[in-house]
């Protein structure tokens, strides 16, 4: 979890495992990037969680915030 970012100040937390995004089941990471990308910046989206075996909800708001890949992203490409 980047500080700083929505989901961060939604208050999602590093080792949550998102399940859902506005209703759709989240496959995997790249699934969820996708989903997020199509969404309208400025609206919220729904978000389901699972965080010490308790499922949980938030509301983030979609921003034209970016954060930089990681390592592990770029030495996949």
């Amino acid at each position: 979890m980047t500080p700083g970012s929505p989901a961060a100040a939604a208050g999602l937390q590093q080792g949550d495992v998102i399940l859902t995004f506005n209703g759709q089941a989240i496959e995997d990471s790249r699934d969820l990037t996708q989903k997020v990308g199509q969404s309208p910046i400025g609206r919220d989206a729904r978000v389901e969680y699972q965080r010490d075996g308790q499922r949980r909800t938030a509301m983030v708001r979609r921003s034209g915030w970016r954060c930089a890949p990681s390592p592990q992203t770029i030495a996949a490409a």
